[in-house]
């Protein structure tokens, strides 16, 4: 019963939220007779409706026309103020080396075990170093989670255009003020230039529609910044000056906090992460690291030094939705032999998206172990996998697991193979053929806790990596103690080995083991949810909470709809909240408008 009352409790505040959300709502419509020029979020705009609108609502009068004028000058003077910024204040910094992903060990042949009855022993805990499983290095606001939606006027003489991004077709229309020619080579003048010129333009109403596609691809903020990379190339087919002018210039206006950079080689890209990228190179500027987008590092880089004051998010690396691209769906057959019985696995998937996730930067394994399925690959792996792992007892079902990650992917060391080492997405993974010790390791952890709903962690020895799985019990073998529970190792590149068994050339070793946090099943349900209402045309306001289940089953969302108004020209986001019941089907929707 209490239970009951205190999800009820979070309901009412969720739907409390909404309500509060509908009273900004109601500014919307000035948003659409102004010239937008500088990212806004919903913390800027109620410091600034609480602080200055204040008056105007005690004495009863009509806030908006202060509004439309107070955020012009607002985001006037950021663009200004920076705008001087880039007339001086230029410097030339030194390159740092990347950083390179620790290289994996090199086996003569697959490490591969050979049964001997010496091998089987009573349960013992080895010693070790624990950790739990890292966050994002910056707890900086995250410029897009959420955003308040503010489209510009629709420019008079609109260029179209479709971009093509990982199979995607997206179409769009800009301002031709934005696509003025450069081609020459970058300088602080022509810097200046460019962003005075890029004032003038109609950028928000081509931010707008890239953030629709964002939200409706699933896309995170690092595959935002590719998307408008994409976009600026199509714009800039054979300006590499002006494309990359015009791509920060947008991730400026989006909030990031970006550079432009240049020397004897080129210009480039310089930004922010939240989360460490191995094997690029990067600047420091005011403490910040800021990694360099173009290969130009051989010599030093000249930018600027301050940042413009409405464009100060980095770009985080997690994902917080799966993605949704369209095209092509493969399927890739398993075949498995297991206690003398053939088990067939024919799993569907998308190759953009392997694409999508092969290109990722290479930053740590949490973030990789992390990132959600997507719905196709997901459902073909669940309908299939899931009988058969609910026929066996949790030990057989991770041996299982086990044998099927060793023996379904051959064995090759990354640095063999590109040169370099990397982690590798375990969705990425599950649809090719090889991987090293990283990336099977990250599948088979990722298979323990979304198919078994058990614990795993990584167990990481110098150039080597591993598992180790808790079921509840110690298991005979090879175990380690992690506050106050019993891990045993399960290596899914040591072919052929059983539970319970550390390599003999790591059992000198103390490694490093990893907690991994497990994905709920809350993930997927919101996935099914979402899928639905993407559907009749809803759209995610950002990467935020948006959605909620209660002990009934019911689930709850919230997000936007493009509508048409009586007083509008154009569609205007309508915001809504859903209510889907335990069959997934539509319940109820309370919109929400400036009229209601």
């Amino acid at each position: 019963m209490f239970g009951e009352q205190k999800k009820n409790k979070e309901i009412a505040r969720f739907i409390q939220g909404i309500l509060f959300l509908r009273k900004l709502i109601l500014t919307y419509s000035f948003f659409f007779l102004i010239s937008y020029v500088s990212g806004q979020t919903i913390k800027e705009f109620k410091e600034i409706w609480v602080k200055e609108s204040r008056e105007y609502l005690l004495n009863n009068q009509n806030p908006l026309p202060y509004l439309q004028s107070g955020f012009h000058h607002f985001s006037r003077f950021q663009d200004e103020t920076f705008a001087e910024v880039l007339k001086s204040n230029w410097d030339r910094f030194p390159v740092i080396p990347s950083t390179r992903v620790s290289k994996t060990r090199k086996f003569e042949s697959p490490p591969q075990f050979i049964f001997d009855e010496t091998n089987y022993h009573n349960p013992q805990f080895l010693p070790c170093y624990s950790s739990d499983q890292k966050e994002e290095e910056s707890q900086e606001f995250s410029a897009n989670l959420p955003r308040i939606r503010k489209p510009e006027y629709t420019t008079s003489n609109p260029q179209k255009l479709s971009i093509k991004f990982y199979g995607n077709i997206i179409p769009i229309t800009y301002d031709r003020l934005l696509n003025l020619p450069v081609n020459q080579q970058l300088s602080n003048e022509l810097v200046s230039d460019f962003w005075n010129k890029f004032m003038i333009g109609n950028s928000q109403h081509l931010i707008s529609q890239l953030m629709i596609c964002k939200d409706r691809l699933g896309l995170n903020e690092w595959g935002y910044f590719l998307l408008v990379k994409y976009c600026s190339n199509a714009l800039y087919p054979k300006d590499d000056s002006g494309s990359t002018l015009l791509t920060w210039s947008l991730m400026i206006r989006s909030g990031y906090d970006v550079k432009i950079g240049y020397n004897q080689l080129g210009s480039s890209i310089l930004y922010r992460t939240a989360s460490k990228i191995f094997g690029v190179p990067k600047v420091n500027i005011n403490q910040s690291e800021y990694y360099i987008d173009q290969p130009i590092s051989t010599f030093p880089i000249t930018t600027y030094t301050p940042v413009h004051s409405g464009a100060t998010g980095a770009i985080h690396l997690n994902f917080n939705q799966s993605l949704n691209f369209q095209g092509e769906v493969l399927t890739k057959k398993f075949q498995f032999l297991w206690d003398k019985k053939m088990y067939e696995f024919n799993l569907k998937y998308n190759p953009e998206v392997i694409e999508f996730l092969e290109e990722y930067p290479q930053t740590d394994p949490f973030i990789c172990f992390n990132a959600p399925f997507t719905f196709l690959s997901k459902e073909s792996l669940l309908k299939q996998m899931k009988p058969v792992l609910a026929g066996m007892k949790r030990e057989e079902s991770a041996a299982f697991l086990q044998q099927f990650v060793q023996k379904s992917f051959s064995y090759c060391p990354f640095n063999d193979l590109y040169g370099y080492d990397r982690f590798m997405f375990p969705e990425e993974l599950l649809f090719k053929d090889q991987s090293n010790d990283k990336g099977k390791s990250l599948l088979y952890a990722w298979m323990i806790t979304n198919l078994l709903n058990q614990k795993a962690a990584l167990v990481e020895y110098p150039g080597f990596y591993s598992v180790a799985i808790s079921l509840g019990q110690v298991l005979d073998g090879d175990n380690y103690l992690v506050n106050g529970k019993s891990y045993t190792i399960a290596d899914p590149t040591f072919n052929n080995a059983p539970l319970g068994l550390v390599m003999k050339d790591f059992y000198p070793l103390k490694p490093l083991v990893s907690l991994l946090k497990s994905t709920s099943e809350e993930t997927i349900d919101q996935e099914k949810i979402w899928k639905l209402a993407l559907a009749f045309g809803a759209q995610r306001s950002g990467s935020g909470k948006d959605y909620l289940k209660d002990e009934s089953g019911n689930s709850y969302i919230t997000g936007f709809l493009n509508e048409r108004t009586v007083n509008q020209s154009g569609p205007v986001p309508i915001p809504f909240i859903a209510k889907f019941n335990e069959n997934n089907s539509l319940a109820w929707m309370l919109k929400f408008n400036a009229d209601s």
